[in-house]
């Protein structure tokens, strides 16, 4: 009776190997791999803190490119809009909400650096998340919960890692060079964006590089069913550049150095149906603000 047993067992068991083996791999299946979670590269499956990976590759198919529509169906995660809380303009869609904590207890990191510190105040909202161009973007990871004793007291609520592409992130194995010129259009506040991206890679000399240029103006982000007298007459613009330069010297050792300047300017006139929210009456008020970002990375 145990040999019988034995046998079935053994059965099924091989049953059910040569099932797992034919099963077929769905896009859903795709593993994603993290930094932000433990500092160390780790599948997100094994990282016992709540983190998602966005792969921005799939939102660009949607035509989702900005903050608020990536996070739009993520639990716990939102970006506050400065109109919400009567700031009465669109100065910031940066400000991450992660389960309660925003402001400068989310710690935003990009390419593992931080990023500078937000100005928040009565009327301003200005978060280090709006110097970030999303044309040179691959990924978005969103680390939810406390990550203090791995990232700081910044770090109180979560945080947010944007990483910028790479040479391998375009090119197919294979492939020298590529071109791409994304463009991006959106009614709802009457914006256009661009951008140029070209790769090249020579796998004989061991030189890469990438390069992104890109454009965007927009206006007042208008809201359902709102009068002409709470829409605010904006100016928004930003023009941005990324090189990326890298060498290969063996398989073990590469060099590389990155170039990533971002530059936003805002002019906004309050609309006159806003001019009184708030904790001031004022019977007029514009605003010019100018974002810069200037990084240089040597990598090794």
């Amino acid at each position: 009776m145990c040999e019988v047993k034995l046998k079935l067992f053994q059965k099924l068991l091989m049953t059910s190997v040569a099932a797992s083996v034919v099963a077929p791999v769905f896009a859903q299946d795709t593993l994603k791999i993290t930094v932000t979670g433990t500092r160390s590269e780790r599948s997100v499956e094994d990282i016992p803190a709540s983190i998602k990976v966005i792969d921005l590759d799939d939102l660009r198919d949607q035509g989702n490119t900005d903050l608020k529509s990536i996070t739009r169906y993520e639990p716990g995660v939102s970006v506050v809009d400065p109109r919400t809380n009567n700031y009465g303009g669109a100065a910031s869609t940066g400000n991450f909400n992660i389960r309660g904590l925003s402001n400068n207890r989310i710690l935003t990191i990009q390419d593992n650096i931080r990023l500078p510190a937000g100005f928040y105040g009565v009327g301003y909202d200005y978060s280090n998340a709006n110097t970030v161009d999303y044309f040179t973007l691959k990924t978005i990871d969103i680390l939810k919960g406390p990550a203090s004793s791995l990232y700081g007291s910044d770090a109180l609520g979560g945080v947010v890692s944007f990483n910028t592409l790479t040479v391998d992130d375009i090119l197919e194995d294979g492939e020298t060079i590529k071109y791409e010129f994304p463009v991006k259009t959106n009614s709802a506040n009457s914006s256009v964006s661009g951008a140029a991206r070209v790769a090249y890679r020579d796998e004989e000399s061991g030189w890469s590089y990438l390069a992104v240029l890109s454009k965007s103006e927009a206006g007042e982000l208008k809201p359902n069913g709102a009068d002409d007298i709470y829409v605010n007459d904006a100016d928004i613009s930003t023009t941005a550049a990324l090189l990326n330069v890298n060498k290969q010297i063996n398989p073990s050792n590469k060099i590389g150095i990155t170039v990533d300047v971002y530059d936003k300017d805002r002019d906004i006139s309050r609309a006159s149906g806003n001019l009184s929210k708030g904790f001031y009456n004022y019977t007029k008020q514009d605003s010019e603000v100018q974002q810069n970002k200037n990084r240089y990375i040597f990598s090794w």
